[in-house]
């Protein structure tokens, strides 16, 4: 009868060793999960400040078009000015 408690005693040692080893996958998989989301948010933190910045830029880029091209009007402007005011007095 010591065969049979000594074969359940390896049983039970390698169903402990299993349970130990799925414990560890399982803890290494969460580790790898979050390390693995903070990389996608970094990235992802990164892209948006990006487009931040760029959605900050093209408003004053416009601004100064503008400006640019409301100075070469009025530069038009006060070329033909002068002429106006000799043609209407």
């Amino acid at each position: 009868m010591s065969a049979p408690s000594n074969i359940h005693f390896y049983i039970n040692w390698a169903k402990e060793r299993l349970d130990e080893m799925e414990a560890t996958l399982t803890s290494l998989e969460a580790k790898d999960r979050r390390r693995a989301q903070s990389d996608v948010r970094g990235m992802a933190d990164k892209v948006s400040d990006r487009a931040a910045q760029e959605a900050r830029r093209i408003p004053r880029h416009r601004h100064e078009e503008r400006r640019g091209q409301r100075g070469g009007l009025d530069r038009r402007q006060g070329k033909t000015g002068g002429r106006l005011e000799g043609f209407r007095g």
